[in-house]
């Protein structure tokens, strides 16, 4: 998804061959079997420190921690591709507010408990409000529905 919005941004000839799992097109990069490739820095980033992989751009809206000299794509004038990978915690629908705000309360103490950063490190941990949180969700599945309607994105 994250190739197509890219070749949307870019007006890019490039062909987009689809993998299962990242696992994969890791694979079929450092095997030299695809030009390119858009992963997370976090995952990938082993094949950058012994140069089998050459970073080019960040598709984020900030420069991401482990690679501060590599630029995003807006900072290369691409505009409107900046796109982060991003966890959430989710209950049941229903569940009591004091609840809701007590696991995220609990949430937020364990992720900046310094042993847990340091097990996070190169990763940009964001905590946010519950609220905050469903405004992700909705902005995300408004920005992934446009990119599947352009790029004419059918379900094999």
């Amino acid at each position: 998804m994250t190739m197509e919005a890219f070749r949307l941004a870019t007006g890019g000839g490039a062909t987009h061959v689809p993998f299962p799992e990242i696992a994969a097109s890791t694979t079929a990069m450092l095997g030299g079997h695809i030009d390119m490739m858009i992963d997370a820095v976090f995952t990938a980033h082993q094949y950058f420190k012994d140069g089998r992989i050459r970073p080019l751009a960040a598709p984020m809206p900030v420069r991401d921690p482990l690679l501060p000299e590599i630029p995003t794509f807006e900072e290369l004038g691409y505009t409107g591709f900046g796109h982060t990978s991003w966890t959430a915690m989710f209950v049941p629908a229903g569940t009591p507010r004091p609840i809701v705000d007590r696991l995220n309360a609990e949430i937020i103490k364990a992720v900046n408990k310094p042993e847990v950063r340091q097990k996070l490190e190169g990763l940009n941990v964001v905590t946010s409000t519950p609220e905050e949180a469903q405004k992700l969700i909705r902005d995300e599945y408004y920005y992934w529905g446009d990119i599947i309607k352009r790029a004419d994105i059918k379900v094999d």
